[in-house]
């Protein structure tokens, strides 16, 4: 986890407020854990990323896919609505997971 996450930012300002590292590094182990339980439950977590870093990631998934084989998966050959289209896929997926 990187500082610049949301889980990041958490576990540090638990470190500076705890003084302890392994109690910060055990919290946000668990808080994975119980993340990772709840997707494997099928019960999708809250949003684990910001929308602009979802948005980025798709964005150049897109490009490297080119055009042709957006066309091949089914999505728009125009990057700005293939960009659109992945995001309502990614957010309806969280919203109603296939069954495990």
């Amino acid at each position: 986890m990187g500082r610049g996450t949301p889980l990041g930012q958490w576990g540090w300002k638990l470190f500076a407020r705890k003084g302890a590292r392994h109690i910060a590094v055990a919290a946000v182990a668990r808080k994975l854990v119980v993340q990772v339980w709840h997707l494997l439950s099928g019960n999708p977590p809250a949003a684990l990323e910001a929308n602009k870093s979802l948005s980025l990631k798709l964005q150049k998934l897109a490009v490297i896919l080119g055009k042709s084989l957006r066309a091949k998966l089914g999505l728009p050959a125009d990057l700005k609505h293939c960009i659109l289209e992945l995001q309502k896929r990614t957010l309806s997926d969280v919203i109603n997971p296939e069954p495990v």
